[in-house]
């Protein structure tokens, strides 16, 4: 491909800190964890790719890394091929407290050239009308990720000297980025919405989980001034404002939705209006996404918007999965692994809302985490877990009090429920002022 050739003609390349990390994990065992991030591609000479995948298959097999083990795992063709690697016998002894900045070098013009040619092929590509375009894009897109991760990371520990700097409760209080809001009071007391996790929400299908999400995105973008983003799979973006404003002007949504609001309330409607075309508050109304279109677009904004908290998914059964062999649970589970990567990468909270079965509901019992489909999956990957508790009785009428119950919390609120009562006309939820404590 000489197009690809001559845009890595000059590709960017470390050969000197390549022998430089060649050398010292062959002289020095104890360097091994150290490049335990690099593989045989980051190295830019073929020699040293060739050198470095024998180190690694000595690595694995537990042999020493030695010259005559080196060259019995090369084979006898490619270690005189590669000149029996004499550069390593004269090369002066760097310093190894260099190390980490050796690994760093060699990694960053690894990722350097890997979104070279990601961007050739992708202009060819595009230039081209090819019908592989989405594919291709997905796949550099994917490389360029995994390469960027390891930039700048020697090892993915750190000690608890380090962690106790930023986690410590006693020193003086740093701003990271404070928890995203319900807009009700006892809910946003227990810091559900936690930066750098994912909390979903479950409900029946009209029991109010859009409104419940929907109020929560304008608690935290209109009162609090967090720029949220909110991914709507189900209604377009005007039905989506018309309930927020129903909401919090407490205007009749049907009058909203019609056009007849009374001259009563054209000042409140008015108000609310001028708050809401001010308010970081985002929506995304397409009709069908994958994953990391969503994450694609949330990078962006968060590039543009850097106090984003909050990302409402709404919902989980309209995400279109992964493309793959594997049992549908298993592609729901990459589906809210990649939720977890982007909520902790970009240190916002996610909120994932799913539908709620209907075992409770037959059953006449408040709802458990296992009546949630791939409950497993969901359970595993998300922070807490809330579902919408509102009893339907025997001629289909849904009450309009209830609870949002905490089936699963990492932080020990499992079990309790806060009592709401659901204002349809205003497409909102009130809380009431008990709380229910757990029985244990």
């Amino acid at each position: 491909m000489a197009w690809l050739d001559e845009a890595m003609a000059d590709a960017p390349r470390a050969i000197e800190a390549e022998r430089a990390v060649l050398w010292a994990v062959i002289n020095y065992d104890d360097l091994r964890g150290a490049a335990d991030d690099l593989t045989p591609e980051d190295f830019y000479a073929d020699s040293h790719r060739e050198l470095f995948a024998a180190i690694r298959k000595l690595w694995s097999e537990g042999e020493t890394v030695d010259p005559v083990t080196i060259s019995a795992a090369m084979g006898e063709e490619a270690w005189e091929r590669a000149g029996r690697f004499a550069f390593l016998a004269s090369m002066e002894a760097p310093l190894t407290v260099d190390f980490p900045a050796w690994v760093r070098a060699v990694q960053e013009a690894a990722t350097r050239r890997v979104a070279i040619v990601a961007g050739v092929q992708l202009v060819r590509f595009a230039r081209e009308n090819s019908a592989a375009l989405p594919e291709t894009l997905d796949r550099h897109l994917k490389r360029i990720d995994e390469a960027r991760s390891r930039v700048g990371v020697v090892g993915g520990f750190l000690s608890t000297g380090e962690t106790a700097d930023e986690a410590d409760p006693l020193a003086p209080a740093v701003d990271r980025g404070e928890a995203a809001h319900f807009g009700l009071p006892g809910l946003d007391a227990a810091d559900l919405l936690f930066p750098g996790t994912v909390t979903t929400l479950a409900a029946r299908p009209g029991h109010g989980k859009t409104a419940f999400a929907l109020q929560s995105a304008a608690a935290s973008a209109v009162d609090h001034g967090q720029a949220t983003a909110y991914l709507s799979l189900e209604m377009d973006r005007r039905e989506l404002f018309q309930r927020i404003l129903s909401a919090r002007a407490a205007v009749n949504y049907t009058a909203i939705r019609r056009r007849q609001i009374p001259a009563s309330e054209m000042g409140k409607c008015r108000l609310e209006m001028r708050e809401l075309r001010g308010a970081p508050l985002y929506t995304d109304d397409r009709p069908a996404a994958r994953v990391e279109d969503f994450g694609a677009a949330l990078r962006k904004l968060h590039r543009a918007q850097p106090t984003l908290r909050l990302a409402v998914v709404d919902y989980l059964g309209l995400i279109e999965l992964p493309r793959s062999s594997d049992p549908h649970n298993a592609r729901i589970g990459a589906v809210t692994r990649e939720l977890v990567r982007l909520a902790r990468e970009l240190h916002l909270a996610i909120l994932l809302l799913v539908q709620l079965g209907r075992r409770n509901e037959q059953d006449k019992r408040p709802p458990l985490l296992t009546d949630l489909a791939d409950s497993d999956v969901i359970g595993r990957d998300s922070y807490a877990v809330l579902a919408i508790d509102r009893r339907t009785n025997d001629e289909g009428v849904v009450d309009q009090e209830g609870h949002i119950a905490v089936l699963k919390h990492r932080g020990g609120l499992q079990g309790q429920r806060f009592k709401v009562r659901f204002q349809g006309q205003y497409q909102r939820f009130i809380e009431l002022s008990d709380r229910e404590e757990p029985p244990w």
